[in-house]
């Protein structure tokens, strides 16, 4: 099959969904299929992507989405999707690459990744509602699928295999994430002094800008290679997400590298999670602190954490993910 993976966030830069739309992509290619990424986008694209253009920043769920809204690309679009068998269009309910993938009368699978309710609101859900219904429709989590019209089955994003290791780093924590509201850098920022008080060696590893503070260190933009680098070295992983998450890739890939994790009570990161991780209220710096010192002050439950979480991850492997979407694929070229 030649499979068009429909990203609808701009492919120039990073994010949880170009980033799963391109392993996808990978995987499918290994299986002796033809995939290509269509999404915005104005650098030079690599090897099986085609981008249309610019985007426009539109905020949202305390986040910004860099969306293509130019509706002179359609015809560009188009004529990229023509040669494919298969569409799997990743969230379909936003503009404009979704909306004219709906209507294009090609068979194509719709995989929700988004917490739609506090994102989309009111007008998007109308809008995705009365598109024509593809062959299937996904969610990547119970919570993405909440207050769709539509029945969804629950596939969950795949997480990488990577090589497990033990070259932990004395007293190294490290939280993966863009300065964003929702995803609560500030509430780590604000409790890490109460952590260096307790564990005066700490240090902080943040992949997103903060103000310079003692025992902090900024890393900026990450290659995949270097994130499980600083994710594998870390004694602990923290994800303060304080709202609007629907899947937890980043609590995902933190149980993957064995590496112990405090996150926040969110719906979701419980959902990847499971038990294997120390659970505390989004928002509250004094209980995050604490969570994060008693986890640096006792290897005995670091252990125990690693070896749950990196049981608990199995659940995400790409195989059986990759082997579902296949199948769907091929059920929607059945049914055109």
């Amino acid at each position: 099959m030649k499979i068009g993976l429909i990203c609808p966030y701009s492919l120039d830069l990073p994010g949880g969904v170009q980033h799963q739309v391109r392993f996808l992509a990978s995987e499918i290619r290994n299986r002796g299929h033809e995939a290509v990424i269509v999404g915005p986008g104005l650098e030079t694209a690599p090897y099986g992507e085609i981008r249309i253009g610019g985007t426009v920043s539109m905020p949202g769920n305390g986040s910004v989405a860099p969306l293509l809204l130019n509706p002179s690309r359609r015809n560009a679009f188009m004529e990229a999707i023509g040669p494919m068998d298969v569409l799997h269009v990743h969230e379909p309910a936003l503009p404009a690459l979704g909306w004219w993938a709906a209507r294009s009368g090609m068979p194509q699978v719709h995989t929700f990744h988004a917490d739609a309710p506090r994102r989309r609101g009111a007008l998007g859900r109308a809008i995705i509602n009365r598109l024509p219904a593809p062959a299937t429709g996904v969610a990547v989590s119970e919570v993405a699928a909440a207050n769709w019209r539509r029945s969804l089955e629950i596939v969950p994003n795949a997480v990488e295999a990577v090589a497990l290791r033990s070259n932990r780093q004395r007293g190294q924590v490290v939280c993966i994430g863009r300065d964003e509201p929702r995803k609560g850098i500030s509430v780590l920022v604000d409790a890490w002094p109460n952590v260096l008080k307790a564990v005066p060696h700490a240090r902080l590893h943040l992949t997103t800008g903060a103000d310079p503070s003692p025992g902090i260190t900024q890393h900026g933009l990450l290659s995949t290679a270097e994130k499980w680098e600083l994710l594998a070295s870390s004694e602990v992983a923290v994800s303060p997400n304080r709202f609007g998450e629907s899947f937890g890739l980043v609590v995902a890939e933190a149980l993957a590298c064995g590496t112990p994790l405090v996150m926040s009570d969110l719906p979701a990161f419980r959902a990847v999670a499971d038990t294997a991780a120390v659970v505390v209220p989004p928002g509250d710096a004094e209980a995050l602190a604490t969570a994060i010192v008693a986890l640096l002050n006792d290897p005995g439950e670091r252990k125990r954490r690693s070896l749950l979480g990196r049981e608990v991850v199995k659940r995400f492997g790409v195989v059986g993910i990759v082997d579902r979407y296949l199948d769907l694929y091929q059920g929607a070229v059945e049914q055109q």
